[in-house]
């Protein structure tokens, strides 16, 4: 295909049209947070479309503009492909993008710095839970095996972090101790001060 230069028009979504052949879903919850996207930092990744003004990509974008109540949106008109190329285009430029994997601790120093200076990072499409994931320090490692010198009838282990990683690591602790009858594991609780 020939290069051509890329020219941006404003279009009014009255004119555009769904493309009845996308393989791609868009739940109402992610339609949500492209429109909250949108809110916050403008309206910034045109459509692709057809020379019939047949959305190839950017259905999610196209409904969350729709939702906002916009009347337009940028879009960028790619007559010159085929059909085909068209087709291949809306498949290749939804799954390319789920090919590459994140940096994460690039990923948390970001979402850190970001979160510091006061920015929302509930808005950047990570779930709360993942973003708690990320933001908790990360847990020691376990210990395999402990040098036995001179061993105490009682020993404490403390632990320490979100309360779902301490239940797992205590129902870890009890899965190991249990082919070990003679010793015996007390669960408990200590008010610890501020």
């Amino acid at each position: 295909m020939a290069e051509a230069r890329i020219k941006i028009d404003y279009r009014p979504l009255g004119s555009l049209k769904l493309n009845p052949r996308n393989a791609r879903l868009h739940s109402d919850n992610q339609v949500a947070e492209i429109a909250r996207s949108i809110s916050r930092f403008g309206f910034l990744n045109p459509l692709l479309v057809d020379g019939d003004g047949t959305i190839i990509a950017g259905e999610g974008r196209y409904l969350a503009a729709r939702k906002l109540g916009l009347l337009e949106a940028p879009v960028i008109e790619l007559a010159g492909l085929t059909e085909q190329q068209c087709r291949a285009l809306a498949l290749a430029d939804n799954r390319i993008a789920l090919n590459s994997k994140w940096d994460e601790a690039m990923l948390r120093t970001e979402i850190e710095a970001l979160r510091s200076a006061g920015e929302m990072i509930d808005d950047l499409g990570f779930t709360h839970d993942e973003l708690q994931e990320l933001l908790v320090e990360e847990a020691a490692p376990l210990v395999s095996e402990i040098p036995v010198g001179e061993v105490h009838d009682r020993f404490w282990i403390s632990v320490r972090g979100p309360l779902k990683d301490q239940a797992t690591a205590l129902q870890r602790l009890m899965t190991m101790m249990a082919d070990m009858p003679a010793v015996e594991v007390e669960l408990g609780t200590i008010g610890l001060e501020p």
